[in-house]
């Protein structure tokens, strides 16, 4: 985009963010991600107060989206703002997708956060074990590369069910999925069996 015309956004933007709602952070984050544009550090602050503020009324994708933007975009957030998506996240686990659960675990590992709240791992945890038979490759690969990122061995009854639904999506996996996937898998301690190992080939 026209650099003067972003620059103009930005400052706009950062004027009003008081009028900020949760559907707005995350499209305007998610969109300087998918732009490949770092924001301006004004904008940065003022969007991360906003996020702050009005927390409680983030829906699951929100919260997976914002913090996968700062982490695709090679930013580490506010502690405040981490605090506060974790919080969330933790309260409406319940109604995550896999694609949120997975791309919210994917993104703190990103951060290269080595101890995220043990609440919200367990909550994430159990969510991806209610889902489990719904998860999409991608999302699979995401959720255990995380984990093992992190330093963090999930329950072995939710490994066994990311192995099993990884064997049933093994021809929908990209080839860079499947590498991560047995990686994590690897350093987990989990045999993937013949079925995806015959998928590498």
């Amino acid at each position: 985009p026209d650099a003067g015309l972003l620059e103009a956004m930005q400052e706009r933007v950062t004027a009003t963010a008081g009028d900020l709602i949760p559907q707005n952070i995350s499209h305007l984050l998610r969109t300087f991600s998918d732009l490949d544009v770092r924001p301006a550090a004004g904008l940065l602050e003022a969007i991360q107060a906003r996020a702050v503020a009005t927390a409680d009324d983030f829906k699951p994708q929100e919260v997976a989206n914002v913090v996968r933007s700062f982490a695709e975009m090679g930013i580490r957030p506010e502690a405040a703002l981490l605090e506060a998506m974790q919080r969330r996240a933790t309260a409406a686990a319940g109604d995550f997708k896999p694609r949120d659960v997975a791309g919210l675990v994917w993104a703190i590992a990103k951060m290269g956060i080595k101890e995220p709240d043990a609440g919200l791992l367990e909550a994430m945890q159990g969510r991806a074990m209610a889902t489990a038979g719904v998860f999409q490759a991608g999302a699979v690969s995401d959720l255990v590369w995380g984990f093992a990122k992190m330093g963090v061995t999930p329950e072995a009854g939710l490994l066994e069910a990311m192995r099993q639904r990884a064997t049933a999506k093994k021809r929908d996996f990209k080839a860079d999925e499947l590498v991560s996937l047995m990686w994590a898998f690897a350093q987990t301690g989990v045999k993937p069996g013949p079925a995806l190992i015959d998928a590498l080939r």
